[in-house]
């Protein structure tokens, strides 16, 4: 039993702490409501700032975002119209040169996909490229959408390497092995055009009939009447190299490599066939 009840004083003591609380309660209630109004108007002032500093953000980044997507734009418009510049004054020049010149109907599918790849080439010199595609196209000539795609993905030196591998190609579509095994063209520019898509990865042997023009930069192999056929080992250009290929205007031989395919045509045909 509790010794307050024994005594009799457990509700005098109820009734004096109830008197204590309530006085405490009406002291400093104005103080704790001043301070209650104070802590709230900061804490709403935080969140205001807070969330006017999110929107603030927000704007911001939807302001940044449009401007990459309009200079993107900008300068993706730009890309196209100097591919289609190039291409219309080629077009005009040929006409020029052959009024009977007519146009062929462009596939929907390959114009759209040739839009969406030339678009994004920014530098002049692969412009000129897009733009002889465009007008071989329209020509009448057949440009696979995998060479598009490879166009699109060549980097500045995978072309380079591609344009000082035309001089050394046999009807500018097979690149002989005395290239590469006599070092007139490193073996590593040799390997990034197959990575690259433009060469076969494996060796193999190409033959020519007697009747078959066979050139190498800008110079003819003549076969003597008994020769029925001349063969070369080496590297074939895939479809992709030799579309690609036709693009690169014609280049200086290389006399190393000129005097190299003579003394092959001596040895391997006994004087038979003759580079002209």
């Amino acid at each position: 039993m509790d010794l307050r009840n024994i005594t009799g004083l457990e509700e005098p003591l109820k009734i004096l702490m109830q008197n204590l609380c309530d006085a405490c309660s009406y002291t400093f209630r104005p103080v704790i409501d001043r301070w209650r109004a104070k802590y709230e108007c900061e804490a709403r002032e935080v969140y205001d700032n807070m969330a006017l500093i999110a929107s603030m953000k927000k704007s911001c980044e939807e302001e940044i975002v449009s401007s990459i997507h309009n200079n993107r734009d900008e300068r993706e418009v730009r890309n196209i119209i100097n591919v289609y510049s190039i291409a219309i004054r080629e077009m005009q020049r040929l006409l020029a040169e052959n009024a009977s010149l007519r146009a062929v109907e462009i596939d929907p599918d390959w114009a759209s996909e040739f839009y969406d790849h030339a678009k994004r080439c920014s530098r002049e010199e692969m412009q000129v490229l897009w733009a002889k595609i465009l007008v071989n196209q329209c020509r009448g000539e057949r440009y696979y959408k995998r060479t598009l795609w490879t166009l699109r993905n060549l980097e500045a030196e995978e072309a380079e390497c591609l344009v000082e591998l035309v001089p050394y190609l046999v009807n500018k579509c097979f690149c002989p092995n005395l290239v590469y095994d006599q070092s007139l063209m490193p073996y590593n520019k040799i390997q990034t055009l197959v990575d690259c898509g433009c060469l076969n990865s494996q060796e193999c042997l190409i033959t020519f009939q007697k009747h078959e023009d066979v050139s190498i930069a800008g110079y003819k192999i003549v076969p003597d009447d008994s020769l029925k056929e001349i063969h070369f080992d080496g590297l074939s250009l895939t479809d992709v190299g030799c579309q690609l290929v036709n693009l690169v205007q014609d280049v200086k031989p290389d006399k190393k490599f000129i005097e190299g395919i003579r003394q092959l045509l001596e040895t391997r045909f006994s004087g038979k066939a003759v580079l002209q």
